[in-house]
């Protein structure tokens, strides 16, 4: 081999040398950063489902308190009642 060629092997090796590493670091924090954002999503749903769920009680209970307590218990026995047995 000639002295041209060693040097662009080198100098090839020494790209890639520096590419690689640079590319396998920019995966890893994409892949952070992708997962960080994943979880900051996945908390607010959980956030925004917990907030349904909390108002969806509030009116349950207003609806307690508007009926009063003992119709709910009322209707519920009456739709659960057991068939009467011959």
């Amino acid at each position: 081999m000639d002295s041209g060629t060693t040097t662009r092997l080198i100098t090839v090796g020494a790209t890639l040398g520096g590419v690689v590493p640079t590319l396998l670091t920019n995966t890893f924090v994409e892949s952070r950063e992708l997962k960080a954002t994943q979880r900051v999503e996945a908390q607010k749903r959980a956030t925004d489902q917990a907030t349904w769920l909390r108002d969806e009680r509030v009116k349950a209970y207003n609806q307690v308190e508007l009926f009063g307590a003992d119709e709910p218990r009322r209707r519920g026995k009456e739709l659960w009642r057991p068939p009467a047995v011959a």
